[in-house]
């Protein structure tokens, strides 16, 4: 018999950030799986199951860091101080990367058993009392669940779109890692039908290829990408407006296509290029713009006084030689995809 155990709304403290010795920002996904394990070994004394494969829905992540300096200096994170030893002198600092977080799991939990609602009740009280005792991704668990969202135990789906869909409510919004090796496969068994000789690896060593040329000015590469995204039910959706210039005509048009309303090109780009967090004390992300406009707000957030635009920027790294810090550095290759006229002025 196989059910899956939905824990929503996982608060937990002080987690460990660094996933690799080269990335952090989020727990490594054996931390999650580990602390599945040892569950799965304390429930196993009381209860014949036995929890497998396990889904991690973040729903935020609050990463323990300051940037000292006036912002002008990379990230670092927030160390705490121990003790002082027995001799009066400072203990050695390890780094340490933290991060508070708000995640749900979905796991799989199989056994030999047929439980009636006051067993799947049990089963999930006993879930919450050995989750709360035990460390999460080296953290603290702080609470778990929310007034509306408790542990739940739901019976195997088995495709059936409902019972799916209860347990996507329960961990709603949420983002999850998705595996897309099946992706590739099938692109790639479509490729080996025309080409036998051709792999997956190779494939995606091509298009690194291309985009390093595409950057890099060696050639021009133009990318066609199809995306999908399924919309929630209730969710609201806001499609492009017709520039009506006719004032006669109906002044908010619709953009559609095929009697659909759609959007235009130019709000998905906006969209995709709304990542610059790296200007001066930012509070949430922006559209990638030389001088940080945001025409909705009236604001432009890189003043050319705080030397934060594009083109002080740029002419400092370019022509000054002047070392800029990664995140300026991130955004200066951000602006430059993005595209645009870079000319130097002919008053110069």
């Amino acid at each position: 018999m196989k059910y899956y155990l939905v824990i929503p709304h996982i608060k937990i403290q002080n987690a460990n950030c660094i996933s690799s010795p080269l990335t952090y920002g989020f727990p490594a996904i054996t931390a999650f799986t580990g602390a599945v394990h040892a569950l799965s070994r304390k429930l196993t004394e009381t209860f014949d199951v036995k929890l497998e494969g396990v889904a991690i829905a973040a729903h935020r992540c609050d990463v323990q860091r300051s940037r000292p300096n006036n912002y002008a200096s990379d990230w670092s994170f927030i160390q705490s101080r121990h003790p002082i030893k027995k001799d009066g002198n400072s203990p050695s600092i390890i780094e340490e990367g933290y991060a508070h977080l708000d995640v749900s799991l979905v796991i799989e939990v199989i056994g030999d058993m047929d439980w009636n609602p006051q067993e799947k009740q049990l089963f999930c009280d006993a879930v919450y009392l050995q989750l709360m005792q035990q460390r999460l991704a080296g953290g603290s668990v702080l609470s778990i669940g929310t007034a509306q969202r408790r542990i739940q135990l739901h019976n195997d789906p088995k495709g059936d779109n409902e019972a799916i869909k209860a347990i996507k409510i329960q961990i709603s919004p949420s983002f999850l890692l998705m595996d897309s090796q099946q992706a590739l496969i099938k692109h790639t068994k479509k490729l080996q039908a025309k080409h036998p000789d051709k792999t997956a690896l190779g494939e995606l060593e091509k298009l690194a290829s291309w985009i390093k040329q595409g950057l890099s000015g060696e050639k021009f590469v133009l990318l066609h990408i199809e995306t999908y995204a399924k919309v929630g039910s209730g969710q609201e959706v806001y499609p492009s407006q017709e520039l009506i210039l006719d004032k006669g005509r109906k002044s908010k048009t619709l953009y559609q296509i095929d009697e659909a309303a759609a959007m235009h090109s130019q709000k998905i780009s906006n969209a995709l290029r709304t990542i610059d967090t790296w200007y001066p004390d930012a509070q949430f992300p922006i559209a990638v713009e030389p001088y940080g406009s945001v025409t909705s707000m009236g604001t432009a957030f890189r003043q050319p006084k705080a030397k934060a635009d594009f083109y002080t920027l740029f002419d400092a790294w370019v022509l000054k030689d002047q070392e800029l810090t990664l995140e300026q550095r991130h955004y200066v290759a951000a602006i430059l995809i993005r595209g645009g006229v870079f000319g130097e002025s002919g008053k110069e």
